[in-house]
């Protein structure tokens, strides 16, 4: 796993063809603008950097923040889109922020799938995202995945 020097949180990995890209994007009312513009350029760096890295080696990329991809700055999401259209592989941009469920896809460039989750809770269990390496059907989403565990029936 790498993680970015200037943002410690910010992470990266390749498993099984994928790459796993965790960044601190967050929700909320701004308090320092700032700080703010630097996180969310300096996640911008690190999504083009790990896209363009491990480009050649993998079939997809999902990236994971708290907060969706457009608000508080057109930096990021100009950003990301031009990542994304270099990388030209399926991504998957997950978030909860908003906590109901929704798959948009081809939001911000026409290779990435942004899904926002539900509230966790024991009627919405955390999801089973698979990436299948398909470049048509990208990812199958289980949005029931181990509800034993939660106190639900499946």
């Amino acid at each position: 796993m790498a993680r970015q020097a200037e943002r410690p949180e910010n992470f990266a990995f390749v498993l099984n063809h994928c790459l796993f890209i965790g960044i601190n994007k967050v929700g909320g009312k701004v308090h320092d603008a700032a700080e703010w513009k630097q996180r969310l350029d300096e996640n911008g760096t690190w999504i083009a950097m790990n896209l363009a890295k491990h480009g050649d080696r993998v079939h997809s990329a999902a990236i994971f923040a708290q907060a969706r991809p457009m608000g508080n700055t057109d930096a990021f999401v100009k950003s990301l889109a031009s990542s994304a259209g270099s990388f030209a592989k399926p991504i998957l941009y997950l978030h909860a922020d908003g906590h109901k469920w929704y798959v948009i896809e081809g939001d911000g460039a026409p290779n990435i799938t942004h899904v926002q989750m539900d509230l966790i809770s024991s009627n919405f269990p955390p999801i089973q995202v698979t990436a299948t390496g398909n470049p048509t059907s990208p990812w199958l989403f289980d949005r029931r995945q181990d509800s034993e565990l939660w106190g639900t029936a499946k």
